[in-house]
């Protein structure tokens, strides 16, 4: 149950304009290209208008694949192909600075930050882009699951000086001998 199903009927229900058809970056563009072609040739999905008028954005799976800076890309993708209006910067006004101390509650567990971290270890390639792209790449003290996808060009240099706990799951004590803030 943690993954949506769905199905070619469903599509059909939901009548999209556009559909994402995502890819890993080591298998862009052939990837996009038989997904496109898939959609196109299955007769259930003919009268979609996605398909219908090849409205396909072509995104790839760390732009999609979890919350990160990569985001961004595919949100200003779609927003092309859908011809919005450009974003206003109106929102950043409206900014404030967090306010310590702060109690964050996610999956049944609250914790409690008596000031910012100082000392952080990202468990995931994402986390690790988004702090560096924030500019507190020098808060990392650690890294692990950092190695899957080339970071975006403007943070690559950044990024690399990050050290690597591990390329997959590091063992607690490699964890933990890095002293994060707890």
């Amino acid at each position: 149950e943690a993954y949506a199903q769905s199905n070619w009927e469903e599509y059909v229900k939901r009548d999209p304009e556009v559909i994402l058809v995502v890819a890993y970056p080591a298998a862009v563009p052939q990837a996009w290209i038989d997904g496109e072609k898939l959609l196109s040739d299955l007769p259930v999905l003919q009268n979609v208008p996605a398909v219908k008028n090849k409205r396909f954005v072509r995104v790839i799976f760390p732009e999609v694949g979890a919350g990160g800076v990569r985001n961004v890309d595919a949100v200003q993708k779609l927003a092309e192909v859908l011809a919005a209006n450009p974003a206003s910067d109106a929102g950043a006004a409206a900014v404030k600075h967090t306010q310590y101390p702060l109690t964050i509650s996610n999956c049944g567990r609250k914790v409690t930050f008596e000031k910012a971290p100082e000392r952080v270890v990202t468990t995931w390639h994402y986390v690790t882009e988004l702090l560096v792209k924030l500019g507190l790449a020098d808060k990392i003290v650690g890294s692990q699951n950092s190695t899957h996808f080339d970071p975006p060009a403007d943070i690559a240099a950044d990024f690399q000086r990050v050290p690597v706990l591990a390329k997959a799951s590091a063992q607690k004590e490699v964890l933990f001998a890095a002293k994060p803030d707890a």
